[in-house]
């Protein structure tokens, strides 16, 4: 994500769509890194979804 924004809202899901991480961010600028450890959380597909403003964006990531 670039620019600012009032608030973004990453939400990370498991295969049973249970929330398994999240994060509220007020007044990002710039560039936003973000490494979740996944290391406790079985192989599988996951379902990242980035909240922002009326923009959501959904990413499956597939853990091996």
């Amino acid at each position: 994500m670039t620019g600012v924004q009032t608030c973004a809202l990453p939400i990370l899901f498991n295969i049973l769509n249970q929330e398994i991480f999240t994060e509220n961010l007020v007044n990002v600028t710039g560039v936003y890194n973000k490494q979740i450890n996944l290391a406790d959380h079985p192989a599988g597909m996951y379902n990242l979804q980035l909240s922002r403003d009326n923009e959501i964006i959904n990413k499956k990531l597939i853990i091996e």
